[in-house]
């Protein structure tokens, strides 16, 4: 299957699951639509500073929950990851909004996966260098 073909799976699969999540949780779509915007958007980068940056946004909205979590809780950052995971896990917060997480997060890896697979050759291993805009310069 070409790249193309399957950037377009995947954004469809994603499109399908940002749909289900806001049938079902809305409020989960302040988390799950800057991760999926990021991904789209990353698909289009050129330089390794712009998908650096587009994990860190990304990653703000989970971020701002731990950080919102721990104020809460009146405790540190990691016991809020510890407690949010803990009750995921055990089903405390339900099992819609962990198997819409999972399948965002699965349809955002599988589109990193084809940037990846952009960047480097899949037979070769060597690096692959985007083509530059703009008209081919002569030598002088």
């Amino acid at each position: 299957m070409p790249p193309a073909a399957e950037a377009t799976a995947a954004l469809a699969a994603l499109s399908v699951v940002l749909l289900l999540m806001w049938l079902l949780s809305p409020f989960a779509l302040v988390l799950a639509l800057p991760a999926a915007h990021a991904a789209l958007l990353a698909t289009a980068a050129r330089r390794p500073w712009q998908l650096a940056a587009l994990a860190v946004v990304a990653a703000l909205p989970l971020l701002g929950l731990v950080a919102s979590t721990a104020g809460l809780l009146h405790s540190g950052w990691p016991f809020a990851v510890w407690y949010l995971g803990e009750t995921a896990a055990s089903g405390a917060r339900g099992g819609t909004g962990l198997l819409l997480g999972v399948l965002v997060a699965a349809c955002a890896w599988s589109l990193a996966a084809l940037v990846a697979l952009r960047r480097i050759g899949p037979a070769t291993g060597e690096a692959i260098r985007p083509p530059r805009a703009g008209r081919a310069r002569g030598r002088r």
